[in-house]
């Protein structure tokens, strides 16, 4: 079958075949895969874009930096030593100041030798005077004498009530001084009066107590403002009369010291 076809393989195509074959090989031309039109639209999105990301970065660095200084966090550009010589030499003196007197708030605690051990006390050791009892100047009570100048002076100090204590200091001598003093409590507060030895009542308010000082206080007077029982161990004591700002200068005339001793007679 292959021998008796062979003929029909062999044929060559008529040169009409090929001339049609040129002219559509020779017609065909391929398209442009990106019109001029589509190129400048993808170049108008990327310009879009870009301007779309610059806007949303100036936005936000914005609000940033409005948040930051609303807050007082901005961090500083640069930093720079300051002088001595740059500064108000009055600021750098109340910049002084204030620390020092933040480090007087925190002072350490004195422990006392090896030998002594810390206790809790439930009384304070400064008492205001809302919450001093009168029982605190028990030791008053009784009589004092003191022997300065040529000049005795006794002191006796009696409790009238609950609530208040009385001493009458007199001095012997060629003119005879009585003066007249009282410790009382009123309204949870703690109060002392004197005469001064005859003269005008003068009355303190109590401004610190201690175990071993008392201190009344009338910023109103002209002298005494301030009246301290300051006690010397267990036998003595000094009634001190002054003011509150003593100068150097007059020292003699701010303040008036009376030293007793307790007496035997009682």
């Amino acid at each position: 079958m292959f021998r008796d076809n062979q003929h029909k393989l062999n044929q060559a195509p008529s040169p009409r075949t090929w001339q049609r074959l040129e002219q559509r090989l020779d017609a065909y031309q391929p398209k442009r895969r990106f019109s001029l039109f589509r190129t400048l639209s993808m170049a108008a999105a990327v310009l879009v874009l870009v301007v779309l990301v610059s806007l949303i970065s100036l936005l936000a660095g914005g609000r940033d930096n409005r948040f930051l200084a609303s807050n007082g966090k901005a961090a500083p550009s640069a930093l720079e030593d300051l002088r001595h010589t740059d500064a108000d030499p009055y600021e750098l003196q109340t910049v002084k100041i204030t620390q020092q007197a933040q480090q007087q708030l925190r002072r350490p605690i004195s422990e006392g030798d090896a030998s002594k051990k810390l206790v809790v006390s439930s009384q304070n050791s400064n008492q205001s005077s809302g919450h001093a009892p009168l029982n605190s100047f028990n030791w008053l009570l009784g009589q004092w004498q003191s022997n300065a100048n040529s000049k005795t002076t006794v002191d006796v100090w009696k409790r009238l009530s609950p609530r208040a204590i009385e001493g009458t200091s007199t001095s012997e001598g060629p003119q005879q001084r009585v003066e007249h003093l009282r410790i009382f409590q009123e309204n949870g507060s703690l109060y002392f009066s004197t005469d001064l030895g005859g003269r005008e009542t003068n009355l303190y308010t109590l401004l610190s107590l201690t175990e071993q000082e008392a201190v009344f206080e009338n910023l109103s007077l002209d002298f005494p403002q301030q009246a301290i029982f300051r006690r010397d161990g267990q036998e003595g004591m000094a009634i001190i009369y002054r003011n509150q700002q003593i100068g150097q200068a007059d020292a003699h005339q701010q303040q008036s010291v009376r030293r007793l001793r307790r007496s035997a007679f009682q």
